[in-house]
């Protein structure tokens, strides 16, 4: 996957940007939703398009379990 024009942003910056808490950002890495950026070192770093597909299949999960 290219990343040109992507933005690398810590997990606190994406949680603001996508309006979850970085707690949530760390439980879909635990989770295998979100892998921050290999060699990225601390604090990681997130590609913030990734960050979105995971929100996205977040909102798409919730919205099947309320039907």
């Amino acid at each position: 996957m290219s990343h040109q024009g992507d933005a690398r942003m810590t997990g606190k910056e994406v949680a603001e940007e996508v309006g979850v808490s970085p707690d949530t950002i760390d439980t879909w890495v635990r989770r295998g939703q979100l892998r921050p950026i290999p060699g990225s070192g601390r604090p990681r770093k997130f590609w913030l398009s990734q960050v979105y597909t995971a929100e996205a299949a977040r909102r798409i999960h919730y919205k099947h379990r309320k039907e």
